[in-house]
């Protein structure tokens, strides 16, 4: 394979959400292009499932602490030791982009492969939807003036790569309003593609089969749980207590999202739940509400489906208070304080959202706008035209 055809993926790898959409990019290149990625955690674990070529680099991630929050300000005590990931990072990739001479170098929010693409004289291009670091509302009054400044030095940075891409809706329907709007240095650059969503279409046989299957003739709740795996235990808990509280009219079916677990339904109290759910995206299709974290990925699926949500941010995750914040303000979704949620509190804003159809509206309406901005396409198009 000529160097000339092979692309260098860096990604990030808390979660899956990242990995999810630059394998699915990635996929759709097909021959002669050759691909290979640098990883850690979760993401480096689903690129070797799905049997792509990955290296694993020391993680620059957040610290969690109990029942899945953020740990802000061990975070924050912990910085230090992320320069000096950081730094490793850096020499790794340039070590990567030597040996493998990649014509191209695609960063998924990662700023050690565009600082080593740049320092190896390789075109990159950086793909995000969290230029500014958000703080947790509980950051206080200095919220706001920390973002801003932090956001422009980080900027300088971002900038250079070749191109910033955004893998969301132009505005004023941006869902990372709150992370990507307002950063000058990097604004001439930035560039929209719609949501890059592995979701394959669903017809409507399918998805009468999927309600009859798990709704039994009730409204039909879809729980996908995303996020490190600390935060996909405390909502778990969360949901075993609140599935009694939806009465008899609700069928609630979770996903623990395991990409390890098995793949079988399995019955608990009140609900159905798989530890890695192989018709996801049927359930989705077919469900009358999606209850999950605040993720990029989950809020974009559900809009381009047109599902109305309960969106519940992992507790001090600034981007994902955003998130969630701009889906109700759109008004397709409601969003739930994670420092203060009870099971009964999600259970009362499930069945709320179920009774009132200006949810399911909105969510319909803002579905074609996601429609018309095909994410894939444009992203693999860019990208084409590097090489």
């Amino acid at each position: 394979m000529n160097h000339a055809d092979r692309i260098h993926f860096a990604v990030y790898g808390s979660g899956l959400g990242h990995a999810s959409r630059t394998s699915m990019v990635a996929s759709s290149l097909y021959s002669p292009v050759s691909v290979y990625f640098t990883c850690w955690g979760e993401g480096l674990e689903l690129f070797r499932r799905l049997g792509f070529a990955c290296t694993e680099v020391p993680p620059v991630d957040v610290e969690w602490g109990e029942a899945g929050r953020m740990a802000f300000k061990r975070t924050l005590k912990r910085f230090p030791y992320a320069y000096v990931n950081f730094a490793r990072q850096v020499f790794l990739e340039r070590k990567i982009i030597w040996r493998m001479k990649p014509r191209l170098v695609v960063s998924d929010s990662r700023l050690s492969a565009i600082a080593a693409a740049w320092l190896s004289d390789v075109p990159s291009i950086l793909l995000i939807n969290q230029l500014r670091i958000s703080l947790p509302p509980v950051a206080g009054g200095l919220r706001y003036p920390l973002e801003r400044v932090s956001a422009e030095l980080l900027a300088m940075g971002w900038t250079r790569s070749d191109l910033i891409v955004a893998p969301d809706l132009p505005p004023p329907y941006t869902i990372s309003e709150q992370q990507l709007w307002n950063v000058k240095v990097a604004e001439h650059k930035l560039h929209y593609v719609g949501f890059l969503v592995d979701s394959k279409p669903v017809s409507e046989n399918t998805r009468r089969k999927v309600r009859d299957r798990f709704g039994r003739g009730r409204k039909l709740v879809f729980a996908q749980i995303s996020g490190p795996r600390p935060s996909r235990q405390s909502m778990l808990k969360l949901l075993r207590s609140a599935a009694p509280l939806l009465g008899q009219d609700v069928s609630l079916v979770v996903s623990l999202g395991d990409p390890f677990g098995s793949t079988e339904p399995q019955e608990a109290n009140g609900f159905t739940y798989f530890e890695w759910c192989p018709v996801k995206d049927e359930l989705l299709s077919a469900s009358d509400l999606v209850v999950a974290r605040a993720g990029h990925t989950t809020v974009a699926q559900s809009l381009l489906l047109g599902r109305p949500g309960v969106f519940l941010p992992i507790p001090y995750h600034g981007e994902q208070w955003g998130n969630a914040v701009k889906a109700e303000k759109l008004g397709f979704a409601r969003a739930l304080n994670p420092l203060t949620v009870t099971p009964r509190s999600i259970s009362e804003e499930i069945l709320g959202v179920l009774s009132d159809p200006s949810y399911l509206k909105v969510a319909e309406e803002l579905q074609g706008v996601a429609r018309r901005h095909d994410g894939l396409a444009n992203m693999t198009g860019l990208i084409r035209r590097f090489l």
